[in-house]
């Protein structure tokens, strides 16, 4: 199969939002109270309450549809930087680190459910598909991320959307 056209939207949509990388400061200041806070269940045990926001509409290419900010609380990470840095640090990190994935959305397609590939290798389900490898400290990937299609979605049960991605990371080190 040619994947040629997906591994290009990939690309484009990993320069753009690299490129938009020096706004997400800009655009975590409009991170709420200019829209509705939304109440969300948290960890019980939390020390803390927190508002969460979407940003404002004109805002939302940079948003990442299926989590309101500051992130998402279940991720130790946010968390942690949620209670040492607060919101808005929080806020920045978790736009910078999901770079215009409300733009991505544009693009996605309908999913069924989750496409894992935990190693380096090929997945491939109907028309989505993945592809990892790792070379020396560097992971390469591409193909179709898969997300819950919106905040009202859950894990488990979807609906899903699949959006395109390429990605180089440092692989992570046990």
């Amino acid at each position: 199969m040619n994947h040629t056209k997906d591994v290009l939207t990939g690309v484009l949509l990993a320069v753009v939002g690299i490129l938009a990388l020096p706004l997400v400061p800009l655009v975590a200041v409009f991170r709420g109270p200019y829209v509705r806070a939304v109440r969300v269940p948290v960890p019980k045990d939390w020390p803390l309450i927190v508002e969460r926001y979407p940003l404002p509409r004109w805002l939302r290419w940079f948003d990442t549809p299926d989590e309101y900010l500051p992130g998402a609380l279940y991720e130790q990470r946010v968390a942690d930087s949620l209670l040492s840095r607060g919101t808005y640090v929080t806020t920045v990190k978790w736009l910078s680190a999901n770079r215009m994935y409300g733009l991505a959305w544009v693009f996605g397609r309908p999913a069924s459910g989750y496409l894992d590939l935990p190693e380096d290798g090929y997945v491939e389900s109907g028309d989505l598909w993945r592809w990892r490898k790792t070379v020396g400290p560097l992971v390469f990937l591409a193909g179709w991320k898969v997300h819950r299609e919106n905040y009202a979605a859950t894990a488990a049960y979807g609906p899903f959307i699949a959006i395109p991605f390429a990605s180089v990371r440092v692989a992570r080190t046990a």
